[in-house]
């Protein structure tokens, strides 16, 4: 295997201060994102402005706190020396394919919970994905990425645009309209059928009962099934 170049790991400057400047930097990213996407705002909401305000101070917490993890020397040692076996040439093809199946695996399958457990992994892949489609179509919408309109000749058909770009239509009595105004509501129900498993193994499981807390492992799954329930 062809030795690796030396890296200099020092940091320099203050932690914290080096972590404010990523977390103001991805803020501000996110900033400019918002108002490329949504056309100078003309597309964004301003009744969803709560929700971008947190999203964006999200990712002020993100960018600060991933740039404090990426200052200790052993993470971040771990960090370069990683990205540079990935990005070598001789390797990058078979990373790139290796890398894909990771993702289709755990990601998209999440068969390293299947391992432990068919109905663990019911719970978790419908929690899972329940929430990363929610937070798919919340976050674009929120930030006037998304938006739809009746067409102007037709109030029996609607557009769809992204970046103020009409990507498709569809008449309100097609499938995909059903489809189109209840994401969250599906989304809603794969978090509860997530919950609901995830409650009756806790119920069911001597190992899970033996270990579990009331306050750390079945009031949150409570507080969570009683906000969908109340949201819907």
């Amino acid at each position: 295997m062809k030795s690796l170049k030396p890296i200099d790991l020092s940091p320099r400057g203050s932690d914290a201060t080096h972590a404010l400047a990523w977390g103001l930097i991805a803020a501000a990213a996110l900033i400019l994102g918002i108002a490329l996407g949504s056309r100078g705002f003309k597309d964004f909401d301003p009744a969803l402005v709560s929700y971008a305000g947190a999203t964006v101070f999200s990712a002020f917490g993100l960018g600060y706190r991933y740039s404090m993890w990426l200052r200790r020397p052993p993470t971040r040692l771990y960090w370069f020396r990683g990205w540079q076996i990935f990005l070598q040439p001789a390797r990058f093809t078979g990373n790139l394919a290796r890398l894909v199946g990771i993702f289709w695996n755990n990601v998209v399958l999440q068969r390293f919970i299947e391992r432990r457990s068919k109905t663990r992994w019911t719970a978790h892949w419908f929690l899972a994905w329940g929430c990363l489609l929610a937070a798919a179509v919340t976050f674009p919408l929120s930030f006037g990425w998304i938006r739809f309109e009746t067409a102007p000749d037709n109030q029996q058909i609607y557009r769809a645009f992204v970046f103020g770009i009409h990507v498709g239509s569809f008449p309100l009595n097609s499938l995909m309209a059903p489809l189109a105004f209840n994401i969250l509501d599906i989304c809603a129900v794969m978090v509860l059928i997530g919950v609901f498993t995830a409650m009756w193994r806790r119920g069911r499981d001597r190992g899970a009962m033996s270990v579990q807390q009331f306050s750390n492992d079945l009031l949150p799954l409570m507080y969570r099934r009683i906000k969908i329930s109340c949201s819907a």
